[in-house]
């Protein structure tokens, strides 16, 4: 059995300490607070070196890049962007949400910051421009945004050539943008599919919807922008035109479309929505921006965004994460429960009880080698769980008060956790 210890408290925030997490290769951690205040430590010493003291409200999320030389964070409404180095606030985006914004996340190579919010959007920022305008706006979210993921990840394909050839392989880069929201679904935005797959936990049901599905097209410059805001939509479309741009926007259940057009040079707008029809319509809803270019070089999104996954788990999410090996979700639940899910298949591989979370965003993660898993608590205990088993290892206690967010060392049996108590505590492996 492993057993872990607390061996270092980090006391300098003067409020409850909301989100803490090490930085890419665990030699640092930050912390953000109720204080208002960021805090930036050295975790083997357990020293503050910089204190970031530029917001106006108390710090809901934080996250550092890659390479460690800028950090974003949010507070209320506020979303900036600072210069680690010199502590400085380099960006500030202006009228990112229009209610509070719940939660930060950057891409690998840092040139995309996603946020989310209490407005139910989840919106992207290229930060390559100085644009105030976000590149995409993600409005499939019923409820308030809890987290933001970003997964990249190299996939190597082998394929046979046939008669003695042997085996060419092939590889393709996966880039998915992972929500998780109040409405209990996990959404995941995948550049590569044209699907919509919504998965019930209690019935086990399973819907596929592929936008692109059961089509023929025979079209010259042909564009086709499909907003699908329905469950159970099959598009049957048989397209012969030329020089023809179909918009179908459907906000209907159960509804199936034959369309079958032999027109030259036609323009459809299709817009159905009890029996109301409109011809080229623009929506500027703040909830409603579906169709936005996407045309980035690194490929994070596709050109138009007409999918997402729905994971429906019927309780409200607090935080998802991914797995080391980047095959499963970690869901924490208000239900009192982490689901280990399946990435792929959607199964609920195993359930971990034992903490108390039905109030609170409280997360929880994998350790460096998947091996178990970890969790806040409303009860102030630090929860760690075998991953292969769902067996409960260690109740570990040490804060006076709720511990909000939990953090894994990316490459030892080292964890941080915060709370409501003021405090940080750095937990090793004991020898």
């Amino acid at each position: 059995m492993v057993k872990i210890s607390c061996n270092k408290v980090l006391s300098n925030h003067s409020s409850s300490v909301t989100v803490v997490k090490y930085n890419s290769d665990g030699g640092y951690c930050l912390s953000g607070s109720a204080d208002k205040s960021i805090k930036l430590y050295n975790v083997s010493k357990g020293s503050m070196i910089h204190s970031f003291e530029e917001h106006g409200y108390g710090i809901g999320d934080l996250v550092s890049t890659s390479d460690n030389k800028q950090l974003f964070s949010c507070a209320e409404k506020q979303l900036y962007q600072w210069d680690i180095a010199s502590g400085e606030v380099i960006r500030r985006f202006q009228n990112a949400h229009n209610d509070t914004i719940t939660s930060v996340c950057v891409n690998v190579d840092s040139t995309l910051l996603f946020s989310g919010s209490v407005d139910r959007l989840v919106k992207a920022w290229d930060l390559r421009t100085k644009s105030t305008n976000p590149v995409q706006i993600l409005d499939d979210s019923k409820d308030t945004i809890t987290s933001i993921i970003v997964n990249e990840q190299t996939i190597t394909h082998n394929h046979s050539h046939g008669h003695g050839h042997g085996h060419q392989p092939h590889t393709h880069t996966q880039k998915e943008v992972i929500t998780s929201s109040v409405d209990g679904c996990i959404r995941t935005y995948d550049v590569r599919m044209g699907t919509l797959v919504t998965y019930e936990d209690t019935s086990r049901f399973l819907i596929i919807i592929n936008n692109n599905n059961n089509n023929n097209n025979n079209n010259n410059n042909n564009n086709n922008n499909n907003n699908n805001n329905n469950n159970n939509n099959n598009n049957n479309n048989n397209n012969n035109n030329n020089n023809n741009n179909n918009n179908n926007n459907n906000n209907n259940n159960n509804n199936n479309n034959n369309n079958n057009n032999n027109n030259n040079n036609n323009n459809n707008n299709n817009n159905n929505n009890n029996n109301n029809n409109n011809n080229n319509n623009n929506n500027n809803n703040n909830n409603n921006n579906n169709d936005i270019n996407f045309n980035f070089t690194n490929n994070l999104i596709c050109s138009k965004l007409y999918f997402f996954y729905p994971h429906l788990l019927k309780v409200p999410i607090s935080s998802v994460s991914i797995t080391k090996d980047k095959k499963c979700f970690i869901a924490s639940c208000t239900d009192e429960t982490v689901r280990l899910i399946d990435i792929e298949s959607y199964d609920t591989l195993k359930e971990y009880k034992g903490h108390k979370n039905s109030v609170y965003k409280i997360n929880s993660c994998s350790n460096f080698d998947d091996s178990l898993i970890i969790s806040g608590s409303e009860d102030n205990d630090f929860y760690i769980y075998e991953l292969s088993s769902g067996k409960l290892l260690s109740k570990l206690s040490g804060h006076s008060n709720i511990i909000t967010h939990v953090d894994s060392h990316p490459s030892k049996n080292q964890f941080i956790t915060s709370s409501t108590d003021c405090t940080i505590r750095v937990w090793d492996q004991s020898e």
